[in-house]
């Protein structure tokens, strides 16, 4: 069978990333990562984790938002940089003309920390932090020239769909009351709030307008099974591939969006000025 499919615009939101099925169909094994060959999986996902956070919108305060709920321990940036973030310039980089100001890298930058160590990095080495430092420049990159298209190509959010956003958000966090409080203690006001959701409506909408969304994202039954079959042939014990059939076909459509994204991002970065001052 074939998945014809073209999500909505809403369905980037709320940082759910797309189902990565390796996770679940990779034999179990007890062998250590060395610390070299977590560097270079840190240095693959580089590519994919940027077009993740675009996608998102640079919603830098729902993300983090999100993630104080689940994370137990709390990370002293000052001691996962290579450099010291206060004596940064006040502008970081210049985009079409645009300027990106020092607080918006540290959220990207405090971001990308937050993803390196849940995924198992030790974001105090120094070949880790650079690898950080640089990602979150091209998110920054990236993001600024997403929105600034987005913008001029006259896209909007309305009220009802804010509105819609942050309902789905409270009963996330299991009522209105309790979406506030984690608005507090994230530091984060409602105006701010609306202005993240905002710029992932427009970009979302300006992302699959654009012409590399234009066609139908299809996966076929023969490229999951031979996504399964790859992974089968690692050996090991594996889910049935019924079982993870939808999974797979989920993953592998989200990679040709991700393709996708990615295309469109390089042709803005084609398009347009950069001037990274960092």
């Amino acid at each position: 069978m074939d998945e014809h499919k073209k999500n909505h615009p809403d369905d980037h939101l709320h940082n759910e990333a797309p189902v990565d099925t390796r996770s679940e169909l990779t034999p179990k094994s007890s062998a250590p990562v060395s610390d070299k060959a977590k560097s270079m999986k840190f240095n693959q996902m580089g590519v994919i984790a940027v077009v993740l956070v675009a996608l998102l919108a640079g919603g830098a305060l729902t993300w983090t938002l999100l993630n104080q709920s689940t994370k137990n321990d709390v990370i002293d940036f000052s001691t996962t940089a290579s450099f010291d973030l206060a004596s940064l310039p006040e502008v970081v980089a210049i985009i079409n003309g645009v300027e990106v100001s020092k607080l918006e890298f540290e959220q990207s930058y405090e971001q990308s920390v937050q993803i390196a160590v849940q995924q198992g990095f030790d974001a105090t080495d120094s070949d880790i932090q650079t690898q950080i430092k640089a990602q979150s420049i091209e998110v920054l990159v990236n993001t600024k020239l997403l929105t600034l298209a987005a913008k001029g190509a006259g896209f909007t959010a309305t009220p009802d769909q804010i509105a819609a956003e942050i309902t789905t958000l409270e009963a996330q966090f299991g009522g209105v009351e309790e979406f506030a409080a984690e608005l507090d203690n994230a530091s984060i006001t409602r105006a701010e709030l609306e202005e993240d959701i905002t710029s992932q409506l427009i970009i979302d909408a300006f992302i699959q307008s654009s012409p590399e969304w234009s066609e139908e994202f299809v996966v076929s039954e023969a490229e999951a099974r031979a996504f399964y079959d790859e992974v089968a042939a690692r050996g090991g014990e594996i889910p049935a591939y019924d079982e993870v059939f939808d999974q797979i076909k989920a993953e592998l459509l989200a990679q040709k969006q991700q393709t996708a994204t990615q295309t469109l991002i390089e042709r803005l970065r084609t398009e347009g000025e950069i001037e990274v001052l960092i």
